[in-house]
């Protein structure tokens, strides 16, 4: 019930900026996963990714290894012990829609996290950056994810990003 009750809320407040529809689901999705992250209610991580993920989902970690849905399914769900908890967990979330003709058939979802992860069996708070790229697709009417790629950044420097036109891509040069 009470995730029913995020997902409504979530819902009504992007009602009013402006997004189309296809946005404003996937990121109640996006919203959805970043709630039970920070509430550490992994089983129903894990629940809602079996829903929202397709059959054939890979996902690649900051370290280069990738997993199917099965194994990243087992992963969330024992991903953390009690004693370990987000301290703080910042997450921002764009997405970029593609469309075929005037149907919608794909997004991209690229999210940057700030997390303080407290782990009482390390004495300490781990911090850490990473940003999330996640691709769907509309399938039957719904968003499923199919694929992401979780690329680690450097917990101590501010995230920036670099456009290609701002002088800064070394080709250029």
């Amino acid at each position: 019930m009470r995730i029913v009750l995020c997902f409504l809320a979530t819902f009504i407040t992007t009602l009013s900026f402006g997004q189309t529809t296809d946005e404003q689901q996937i990121l109640a999705i996006e919203t959805q996963i970043t709630k039970l992250s920070q509430a550490g209610k992994f089983k129903d991580l894990a629940a809602l990714f079996e829903k929202v993920c397709r059959e054939d989902f890979m996902i690649i970690n900051h370290t280069g290894q990738s997993a199917d849905k099965s194994t990243f399914l087992a992963q969330v769900d024992r991903e953390r012990t009690p004693d370990q908890y987000f301290e703080t967990f910042q997450k921002e979330d764009k997405v970029q829609l593609f469309k075929n003709g005037d149907n919608v058939v794909a997004a991209v979802v690229i999210g940057k996290r700030t997390v303080r992860i407290k782990a009482e069996a390390q004495a300490g708070l781990v911090p850490f950056k990473d940003q999330v790229i996640k691709y769907y697709i509309k399938q039957g009417g719904s968003w499923k994810a199919v694929n992401q790629i979780r690329l680690e950044l450097d917990a101590d420097q501010p995230m920036n990003v670099i456009k290609a036109d701002s002088g800064n891509n070394p080709k250029k040069k």
